[in-house]
């Protein structure tokens, strides 16, 4: 145990790159109220990003944790596709909305922070998913109109950050959807001729 001390002490945020034999799931639960008064604010996002990391009993100091620093965990987890063309002060504004559009989605869905389910990074956003709904942001789309077609997701909300700010980027909220791709060649092509009939190619 004074091994995984020593090594958790000095990796910081990097802790989850420590195998679990070092037992470092077991030590961050068991010192939590120290980790989270002691450590790195990113160190602390990186542990609540980590799904079953943080045991149930620690949710509420962790919900509290975060709803202090929500702004900063908001683009701990959605600000990195950005973060290659801007500055954290250049997108202050941007994310301190994003933060309350944050808010009103966890309140709909009856959620807090600690619900927030990171999802992997997509070509062009960052992604996380917030109970029934799911939030990217990310860079400038080549197109913002999505026809109306059953067979497509309609956005709910689809903003070209161009129009409000003088930020290159996208913010979008859509309904979570079903991500399994094991579909047969006769469903994909079933599916194409369907968007052709609605004049989509």
């Amino acid at each position: 145990m004074i091994i995984c001390i020593l090594l958790l002490s000095n990796l910081g945020h990097n802790f989850y790159y420590l195998p679990e034999k070092f037992q470092r799931k077991k030590y961050i639960n068991e010192h939590f109220m120290e980790i989270i008064k002691k450590y790195p604010r990113e160190s602390v996002f990186t542990l609540a990003s980590l799904p079953s990391f943080v045991d149930y009993s620690h949710k509420p100091e962790l919900d509290s944790f975060l709803e202090t620093n929500k702004e900063e965990y908001i683009f701990y987890l959605l600000g990195k596709q950005l973060s290659y063309i801007y500055t954290k002060e250049q997108l202050k504004e941007l994310f301190s909305v994003i933060s309350l559009l944050t808010d009103d989605i966890l309140n709909e869905e009856g959620l807090s922070y600690t619900d927030i389910k990171r999802l992997p990074q997509g070509a062009y956003s960052d992604v996380i998913e917030i109970g029934s709904k799911v939030i990217k942001v990310g860079g400038k789309r080549f197109c913002y109109h999505v026809p109306n077609c059953p067979y497509l997701l309609q956005p709910l909300i689809r903003v070209n950050l161009e129009d409000i700010s003088s930020i290159r980027g996208t913010i979008e909220v859509e309904e979570k959807v079903d991500m399994d791709l094991n579909i047969s060649t006769s469903e994909v092509y079933s599916l194409y001729e369907k968007l052709r009939q609605y004049g989509i190619i």
